[in-house]
């Protein structure tokens, strides 16, 4: 039985190795970015996670870690999970970076065609299949996989997200494998707080890195990293901790600084826009904003009225284009914007979009709702730089926004078996608006002509 053993040893000589406590790993065309990273690696738990903040090195820490064992087990089957395509094609960067082109053969290629769906390594015959979490965890199921590599860039709530951890615990223990876990903990004290942070200690390891202690960055790029950064945005974004956001959602936000006092003056080239946020017990609310040559985000008008039908409203936001002929500078005809943005209530855009309004008639494009990853835009947005200076000021005419941006605030809810804190869904309309309008310009130019709005 010995000898049998030795010639099928000799045969695959890895065949047996994932039995075996990972020892001795050679870097390749890698380098641990930090100490977390070395630890990463020498650790002999089956479940890790690496907690970072942004370019900490953690995607590529985990990347490695799967990458050593796809070389060498034989005839096993690997996945690499992100949770868009844009963080999946981060990890497809990696796995070009550190597996030479002769290693492996793509077989299948995603619709992109830029990202493999799944590739083979020519040596161990080792499958990799690249995945999204957002195509729900009924994709995660019914196969025994040996390695999964989840990165987790939290900047959505992803409902299905922890459905998707249990299903690939549950997809590696017959062959008691391995799972790697990067993430950026934006979200707060969530699930993998719970699960893993707080899971046992036993079967799970896992590391805090900051940017602060990747090698590879300069001094001069971590000062400017937190310059960057606001207070929340440090302890998650820069430091990888999961923090507890408390008080107020702007908190960059200063009267003395942000609130104008005189009316500003709106120059026509510059890019102009409305933003509406529906609402008829809950306030209707439109806000106009201007961004001029240099960044700075000035909203110069509001509008806001409850109990109103969408015909009316309509009427109102005509109005206030043609007062706002009287002293904007150099405009003839305010009714040509850039864009109007809306919330994504179907039957009231359909309404402000009605032929028979005639030239009251408003066009809209959906806002983009995400919340967390705005609030973080609009703070970076609102941040008093060394010289005193911010890129949002509001106008006097808008004593609205005005005071939501300094009222907006978060609370605590139970979210099943977690505690979330959200912001507050009241007197947050113009707050809304706000980040909907950063949302968009950080977008940069506009892919398409000025319209009629």
């Amino acid at each position: 039985m010995l000898t049998a053993f030795r010639r099928r040893i000799k045969k695959h000589p890895y065949s047996f190795m994932h039995k075996i406590p990972p020892a001795n790993i050679k870097f390749y065309q890698y380098t641990p970015a930090s100490p977390q990273a070395e630890a990463f690696h020498a650790s002999k738990k089956h479940i890790k996670a690496l907690f970072g903040g942004d370019r900490s090195g953690k995607t590529g820490t985990c990347a490695y870690d799967q990458l050593s064992r796809f070389r060498t087990h034989y005839s096993k089957l690997f996945w690499a999970a992100a949770l868009t395509e844009e963080k999946l094609a981060a990890i497809w960067e990696w796995h070009k970076i550190i597996l030479h082109p002769s290693e492996y053969e793509v077989t299948r290629w995603r619709q992109s065609n830029e990202i493999p769906e799944t590739l083979y390594h020519r040596k161990t015959r080792s499958k990799m299949v690249y995945k999204t979490w957002a195509s729900g965890h009924g994709s995660f199921s019914a196969e025994s996989v040996f390695d999964i590599h989840l990165d987790e860039d939290g900047q959505r709530v992803t409902k299905s997200a922890e459905n998707i951890w249990s299903d690939c615990i549950s997809r590696v223990r017959d062959q008691n494998g391995f799972i790697e876990l990067s993430a950026t903990p934006i979200l707060g004290k969530n699930w993998m707080w719970r699960r893993v942070v707080k899971g046992p200690p036993e079967l799970i390891d896992f590391w805090h890195v900051s940017f602060e202690d990747n090698r590879f960055m300069t001094e001069q790029q971590k000062r400017e990293q937190r310059l960057l950064l606001n207070e929340d945005e440090l302890s998650r974004r820069y430091y990888g901790q999961f923090a507890i956001l408390s008080g107020a959602c702007f908190k960059e936000f200063r009267s003395d600084i942000h609130n104008l006092e005189e009316d500003p003056v709106i120059s026509a080239t510059w890019r102009r826009i409305r933003v509406i946020d529906f609402g008829y017990n809950h306030p209707f609310y439109c806000g106009w904003y201007a961004l001029d040559d240099d960044g700075v985000l000035w909203q110069y008008d509001e509008y806001t009225r409850n109990g109103t039908l969408i015909k009316d409203h309509a009427r109102a936001i005509y109005e206030h284009d043609m007062e706002q002929q009287t002293y904007l500078t150099d405009i003839r005809d305010n009714r040509f914007l850039e864009v109007s943005i809306a919330d994504h209530d179907a039957q009231q855009r359909a309404e402000l979009e009605n032929p028979d309004l005639g030239e009251m008639v408003i066009y809209t494009i959906p806002a983009i709702k995400e919340v967390d990853s705005g609030i973080q835009k609009v703070n970076r947005w609102m941040k008093i730089d060394e010289n005193g200076q911010t890129r949002v000021k509001i106008s006097p005419r808008c004593p609205v926004a005005q005071s939501q941006c300094e009222t907006y605030h978060y609370k605590e809810i139970l979210d099943g078996r977690d505690v979330r804190e959200v912001p507050v869904k009241e007197q947050d309309e113009a707050a809304d608006t706000i980040r909907y309008a950063i949302e968009y310009f950080d977008r940069g130019e506009p892919d398409r002509e000025i319209e009629g709005a």
